[in-house]
């Protein structure tokens, strides 16, 4: 992108023209963004190392072609140098930052989860595609019932190999046989499609027992350490619906759940050869 000033946009004086438009000073290059709104008093100045830097561009160049800009879309703009104000003018006003303090639903988050969110917001360069999702997500912990769960999920999803997909479920993953069976039991079809089930009450929701009955998944940093996946192992990507993760066991720092449900989503690769 050539290093100029864009052209200024000026107050529409048409009668018919309701709300008040205001005119905003553009200079976007490689290097910087510069947005200058003088009815504000801001000017807001963006750099490469910005998390939104991307954002910033794209946006910034979208009002180019638009003659004035509205007082939402001047707000639109000063969002973004504003992580708070940002988060509550994209939410659905469900999630929310009050004070220091993320919020759902007018009920404050467990101390972690909130930490990790509102860090993980900061750090987003596709600020739009990762809110919905988290509400998806925070929609279904609203409903799950076990408290261990509620307080401890961050400390399965703060792992760096997990994330949250369009739906707001956990993507976590699992080791195979080259069949697609489990590896315990050599029973179960883990093909990519496939929705695996378990009865919730034979699994047990103890964090201590750290190996029990029940359908497990884990991040990378599990199979890793764990010793679980072989050389013959595939791997496959499953995603879990909040509400049915049972347990979060305390061994390995939290990098596996156990559950009662999951689909599998996609194949990876082998163990031996692809991660390593």
């Amino acid at each position: 992108m050539s290093n100029e000033y864009f052209n200024t946009y000026y107050q529409s004086t048409d009668p018919l023209v309701e709300e008040e438009l205001f005119s905003v000073h553009f200079l976007i290059n490689s290097s910087l963004v510069v947005i200058a709104i003088p009815s504000h008093e801001t000017t807001l100045t963006f750099y490469p190392n910005s998390p939104n830097f991307a954002e910033v561009v794209k946006l910034a160049s979208n009002y180019l072609t638009k003659p004035n800009l509205t007082e939402a879309q001047v707000q639109e703009l000063i969002c973004l140098r504003n992580i708070k104000k940002k988060l509550n003018a994209w939410s659905n006003q469900k999630l929310e930052i009050v004070g220091d303090s993320v919020v759902y639903n007018k009920e404050p988050l467990p101390e972690s989860l909130e930490h990790f969110i509102l860090t993980s917001f900061e750090q987003e360069s596709d600020f739009n595609a990762f809110v919905k999702p988290w509400e998806q997500f925070l929609d279904k912990l609203a409903e799950v019932q076990s408290m261990e769960v509620y307080e401890n999920i961050h400390n399965f999803l703060v792992h760096s190999d997990l994330k949250i997909n369009e739906e707001g479920n956990v993507i976590a993953y699992k080791a195979v046989n080259p069949n697609f069976t489990d590896i315990y039991t050599g029973k179960i079809d883990n093909s990519v499609g496939a929705t695996v089930t378990e009865d919730r009450r034979k699994i047990s929701s103890d964090s201590n027992s750290t190996c029990s009955f029940g359908l497990h998944a884990c991040s990378l940093d599990y199979l890793r350490n764990s010793g679980y996946a072989n050389s013959r192992s595939k791997m496959i990507e499953i995603s879990v619906d909040v509400r049915d993760i049972v347990c979060v066991p305390n061994d390995y720092h939290g990098t596996k759940i156990r559950v009662c449900k999951y689909t599998v989503e996609k194949y990876l690769g082998d163990w031996q050869v692809d991660f390593f």
